[in-house]
């Protein structure tokens, strides 16, 4: 991100006045030795890596919704409350 920041004022000091070239992705690809492609590849893991997290998550929530929907779970919530119900001496 730097490195294309840095090119990009360089450039435009420098008089160029197409901006076609200067587009991030233009750009990485005409300069690839400058790009960093394994960094892309740990973003890309990364991004693979929360949004399974996160489908796992919301997966985890509407199963707890479904069950707490039942007539039986909250049976067995009021059952369990009064069981732990404790009070001061």
């Amino acid at each position: 991100m730097w490195a294309n920041l840095d090119d990009v004022v360089r450039r435009l000091a420098g008089g160029q006045s197409d901006p076609e070239p200067l587009l991030p992705d233009v750009w990485s690809n005409a300069l690839a030795e400058r790009f960093r492609t394994y960094r892309e590849q740990e973003s890309l893991a990364r991004a693979t890596k929360t949004n399974a997290r996160r489908a796992r998550r919301i997966e985890r929530l509407q199963m707890v919704r479904r069950i707490c929907q039942t007539s039986d779970f909250a049976r067995i919530v009021r059952a369990s409350t009064s069981l732990f119900h404790w009070e001061p001496a």
